[in-house]
């Protein structure tokens, strides 16, 4: 339209020109007024051809292009705001993937570690081996972060510290009460400090760092709990070298459970051994448990060129008790000559339950005089042993006992068992209730005159 408005006045004006020069070079008798008249008139008659004609379509073609060019640069900026949009969309989708890479990487070496630390937990010996095993993987786990391991005491009354790690004195103390700790009540892992919202174990008596206590179940029974404190004196470096807190609490649930199930097996296995290697009835180890240890005994012995005694004790009249008073008065009998014999031996000597009513004791680093003294002691003691088979009746027990001696009368095993077992036989002939010593000299006539035809001492 612009355009239009321009050409109509440029031809305006041009007829002006042309009009007025015509007046002066062609004797035309037109004034100005004429002239201006005369462009008026053409320039009107000309404005309306060249709208409809040229300008119309013109215009309409511009404005299209127009259109199409704002169409064009809207599409232009849509486009670059979505290119935009994508761009930043695929950076941060990189961005998840690292971390989501790198968080991969770190689980696969927990993983691994875990799974390290877990078989090493299952082929653990003992407690204090898996104390070792679980304070190793911890100091990975929280850099200086100090830590305890409690174990339940066999009366489960309080916990008692097994294992302690980073510990600057104060932080855990050597006995707790299940009730002051949160985890133990709850049953499940709790993490306390001084956040809000969070309840502080009793148990830790630095309330400015935050502390995650884990409870130790397996089977169904609570073994125990791991204890551990962040924050406070660790350093900066160990702090941010730790995991997160959420991946510390899960993988220290994680560790708590294997070892949880270790400490389960380590018990399992040493109350297996100990029905393998103990007497039910008495509580004595068994005849196993003299098989095993007898020859060791020995060969220590002669590495320590030390002297080796045993003595073989067998319940007098025996028999008398089970023909008598039944069976379960024989058992309440050899029972109570058990625990009497725990409670009387010295701490270097082992009492064992050789078969029926027979028992042997292993005297290390002792001599065959040294030895009788020890039994006679023991023999007296039982001497004036009550069993109480009721509210009416009670029993007193003899004993005979026979002693021999490495290497004064034997130099293996099996000789001086039977060197001991003569020695009983000569205490129940000469009247029971007495301790004899065997004689070097005679202990192997004796021993060839009685071979195969002995009788069970029960039937004494």
């Amino acid at each position: 339209m612009k355009l239009l408005i321009v050409l109509s006045a440029t031809i305006f004006g041009a007829e002006i020109a042309i009009m007025y020069g015509l007046q002066n070079y062609g004797q035309l008798e037109n004034t100005m007024i004429e002239s201006i008249i005369d462009a008026t008139i053409l320039t009107t008659v000309l404005f309306p051809a060249l709208y409809f004609l040229v300008f119309r379509k013109m215009i309409g073609a511009n404005s299209a292009l127009e259109s199409s060019q704002e169409a064009l640069r809207r599409a232009h900026g849509e486009l670059e705001h979505r290119v935009d949009e994508r761009t930043r969309e695929l950076t941060d989708s990189r961005r998840d993937l690292e971390r989501s890479l790198a968080d991969l990487r770190r689980n696969q070496v927990r993983l691994r570690s875990l799974g390290e630390t877990s078989q090493m937990l299952q082929a653990c010996a003992d407690l204090e081996e898996a104390g070792r095993v679980i304070q190793a993987q911890l100091q990975t786990l929280a850099p200086g972060a100090p830590g305890a391991l409690y174990i339940f005491r066999a009366s489960r009354d309080s916990l008692m510290r097994s294992a302690s790690w980073n510990a600057e004195g104060g932080e855990f103390a050597e006995h707790i009460a299940p009730g002051e700790c949160w985890g133990m009540r709850q049953g499940k892992t709790h993490v306390g400090g001084k956040q809000p919202g969070r309840l502080h174990c009793t148990h830790f008596p630095d309330r400015e760092r935050d502390t995650v206590c884990v409870p130790l179940a397996a089977a169904g029974e609570t073994l125990g709990m791991i204890c551990l404190c962040r924050g406070g004196n660790a350093s900066q470096a160990a702090q941010a070298a730790a995991a997160s807190h959420d991946d510390f609490v899960a993988v220290l649930s994680t560790l708590g459970e294997s070892l949880a199930l270790a400490i389960s097996n380590i018990r399992l296995r040493d109350t297996l051994r100990a029905q393998a290697l103990r007497d039910r009835l008495t509580g004595l180890f068994n005849r196993r448990f003299i098989d095993e240890t007898l020859a060791l005994e020995l060969s220590r012995s002669a590495r320590s060129d030390s002297a080796f005694s045993i003595a073989m004790l067998d319940v007098d009249h025996f028999k008398n008790f089970n023909d008598t008073h039944g069976h379960e008065a024989g058992d309440l009998v050899l029972s109570a000559l058990g625990q009497h014999f725990s409670t009387n031996m010295r701490g270097s000597d082992v009492a064992c339950r050789y078969g029926g009513e027979e028992f042997m004791v292993l005297m290390p680093a002792t001599s065959a005089s040294g030895a009788a003294n020890v039994i006679e002691k023991l023999r007296r003691s039982v001497e004036v042993l009550r069993v109480r088979l009721d509210d009416r009746r009670e029993l007193g027990v003899t004993i005979s006992c026979g002693v021999a001696s490495y290497p004064e009368h034997a130099r293996d095993a099996e000789a001086l068992v039977r060197a001991a077992d003569s020695a009983l036989y000569a205490s129940k002939h000469a009247g029971r209730n007495r301790v004899t010593v065997a004689e070097a000299g005679a202990i192997e006539r004796q021993a060839l005159a009685t071979d195969g035809a002995r009788q069970p001492v029960s039937s004494a």
